[in-house]
């Protein structure tokens, strides 16, 4: 076996590190594949909005001619210039063997410690739609479009290799037709809008929705204030986001809570368009695109992959507008019948709390972990 590093434009590589877990999950009916365009777009330097602040590392272990595990290094630099001191790893996959895993890690760390690398975090994308962590429960569930699903043995392969586990997110189901919001919720939420000037931004069509994407990057960067590892959203990897969104979105169901014209709090939902993947192995071409624009509109189910509120109206008032939103994507339209709440943080219990009091039922769970080196 040998672990090869390849060059992004080696399309033979390429083709083998994208097809590595079509073969690997060939036989598990809950894997979803992901869009082959946003997988090549990966590699592609000149479109790609990571690249313009980072650097990757592509791994591959390969026994022969066939490819047993793969991973990618991620270095990122703020745009202050100043070098993370933290790398993240993204996209680890392998065969149930933990010598592959652990050449693949030992060819990756040796890559960040020549950049002068603290600490490796990870599984984290290269931006914040690419999900989180490792699924560590909930294995028998398929998993929402673009979160993270992996055998069971990965997290014991992290462990035995010396990385901690630092971090939980849940994610939670409902039927929607169980909510029973209490009236009291509404009548905060109409309230709070009132006193507090509150509105929400109406997003119609998908020139909104581009508009909205670069207000939550807005967002995320204020959020990442006094953060010194934290790397700030760009205007190339907002348009990276906004172009992996437009396939699958519709933009009423974003939901961006105005003080002014200042955004205080958003709600991102979007059709659950897995099945769909499924059916045409994240194929776009010829014809899986009227496959997925099909499932975008008849789907029963929506992904809900972010709720939040700046500090100054988290608690009770912040959170009964969110709420009121929330209950209005998933109910003002006779399509969606249920909806996963995507990676909520467990440090996060008030939210998690309350999502449960309204019927949601936490039953993934996935975990970050972290390596001093």
């Amino acid at each position: 076996m040998k672990i090869i590093q390849f060059n992004h434009e080696d399309r033979y590589y390429q083709r083998k590190f994208i097809q590595f877990p079509f073969d690997l999950y060939r036989n598990n009916p809950n894997w979803v594949p992901p869009l082959l365009t946003d997988m090549r777009n990966i590699f592609n330097k000149s479109t790609h909005g990571f690249y313009k602040h980072g650097e990757a590392q592509f791994l591959l272990a390969m026994d022969g001619q066939q490819p047993v595990g793969r991973l990618v290094m991620l270095q990122s630099i703020n745009q202050a210039k100043k070098i993370s001191k933290t790398a993240h790893f993204y996209m680890f996959e392998s065969q149930n063997d933990i010598s592959i895993a652990h050449q693949l890690f030992d060819k990756g760390i040796s890559w960040v410690k020549k950049r002068k690398i603290e600490k490796v975090y990870g599984p984290k994308g290269m931006t914040p739609m690419s999900g989180l962590g490792l699924l560590v429960r909930g294995f028998e569930h398929r998993p929402a479009f673009g979160m993270p699903y992996n055998p069971e043995y990965y997290a014991d392969f992290l462990i035995k290799y010396g990385f901690s586990q630092v971090n939980e997110s849940e994610s939670g189901y409902i039927n929607i037709d169980s909510i029973s919001l209490p009236e009291k919720i509404f009548k905060a939420a109409e309230l709070v809008k009132q006193k507090k000037g509150l509105y929400t931004l109406q997003i119609n069509t998908n020139k909104d929705l581009r508009n909205a994407v670069s207000i939550l990057g807005l967002m995320y960067n204020a959020a990442l204030v006094g953060d010194e590892s934290g790397v700030p959203l760009t205007q190339n990897d907002l348009n990276t986001m906004a172009k992996g969104l437009m396939w699958i979105a519709q933009p009423k169901l974003v939901k961006i809570i105005m003080k002014d014209d200042q955004a205080i709090g958003f709600l991102l939902a979007y059709p659950d368009v897995s099945k769909a993947l499924q059916a045409t192995h994240g194929r776009i071409l010829p014809f899986g695109w009227v496959r997925i624009l099909w499932e975008k509109y008849h789907t029963k189910c929506i992904n809900i992959n972010g709720i939040g509120m700046v500090d100054a109206y988290r608690g009770m008032a912040g959170t009964a507008v969110l709420f009121s939103e929330l209950y209005d994507s998933v109910s003002s339209s006779r399509q969606f019948k249920y909806a996963e709440v995507i990676q909520i943080g467990v440090e996060n219990d008030r939210m998690r709390r309350e999502l449960h009091d309204l019927g949601i039922d936490f039953y993934k769970t996935h975990a970050m972990y972290e390596l001093n080196i």
